[in-house]
């Protein structure tokens, strides 16, 4: 399978960790281009990876609206004759993409430069906002086990009780970021380089972290990254306001949607792994 780019970046780890912030952020670099969710990332990955004849077609559905996203969409991409195509400069593409988790062994196959990156959040936080949220987050992520029935096998503990309808929603919630925050290893057993941190140290204190990103995906320092909300328009994923910048408003946030019996009880569930991430009570 032949990619566009010579170089992708994935980024992947559980929703609501950080994914779209990072996406932001990376996409926002010169010499890239960021590929949302809704912009059929996923239809055309596997067509892609599966060498389908609808790839093509699907890569120029991606393009026409990946450009929507960006303040001045000619700097990534060109239309020439009704096609799309990646605009001089862009040699990187930024898969926002957390539902390729479980895809660590076709990503390790393909034939291009792959980095992952693999933001991590307190479990607590990531249960509160799926609670928020109108999206099915354990209905889909269950319909992505029987995809890949692998990753259940690794987890089969944690995937029982995420399959038991009967068990409250925050402790099924909680499964999901247990499965979705410890694949890290899988990538890196087959050779890919992973770049695994916790979402609060970007948002306390951005530029370190995001000059360690730069460095590791091999991309120029570039002040785009430090300013992306000045690169975009619009909403993205989660409908986040992509002209927003960083802030720490979201941390500590499950207070007001947790009770203390169910905090107490995520972390048990997400038990060792959210205590080896150093998520746990004082």
């Amino acid at each position: 399978m032949i990619f566009p780019c010579s170089k992708i970046i994935i980024i992947v780890g559980c929703q609501r960790s950080g994914t779209t912030l990072c996406g932001q952020i990376l996409g926002a670099h010169e010499h890239t281009l960021l590929i949302d969710e809704a912009d059929e990332l996923y239809s055309w990955f596997h067509a892609a990876v599966g060498e389908l004849d609808c790839a093509t077609s699907l890569w120029q559905n991606v393009l026409e609206k990946a450009q929507s996203k960006y303040v001045k969409p000619e700097m990534r991409i060109k239309k020439k004759n009704s096609e799309y195509s990646l605009a001089d400069g862009i040699t990187t593409l930024v898969l926002k993409a957390p539902n390729l988790t479980f895809d660590f062994e076709a990503i390790s196959q393909l034939n291009c430069l792959v980095h992952i990156i693999y933001p991590v959040r307190d479990p607590r936080s990531v249960v509160a906002s799926m609670a928020r949220s109108p999206v099915p987050f354990v209905a889909n992520q269950l319909k992505h086990l029987k995809r890949v029935p692998a990753v259940g096998q690794i987890f089969s503990k944690d995937a029982s009780v995420l399959a038991d309808e009967t068990n409250p929603a925050w402790i099924r919630a909680a499964k999901v970021w247990a499965i979705k925050s410890n694949l890290a290893s899988e990538f890196s057993k087959r050779g890919l380089p992973v770049f695994s941190f916790k979402y609060e140290n970007l948002v306390m204190n951005p530029k370190p972290l995001i000059d360690e990103f730069l460095a590791f995906c091999g991309l120029p320092i570039s002040n785009s990254p430090y300013h992306h909300e000045a690169i975009y328009q619009g909403y993205g994923p989660g409908k986040t306001h992509r002209e927003r910048s960083i802030d720490t408003k979201s941390l500590d946030n499950w207070s007001s949607v947790l009770e203390n019996d169910q905090e107490e009880a995520v972390l048990n569930a997400c038990a060792p792994h959210a205590a080896s991430f150093g998520y746990c009570r004082p």
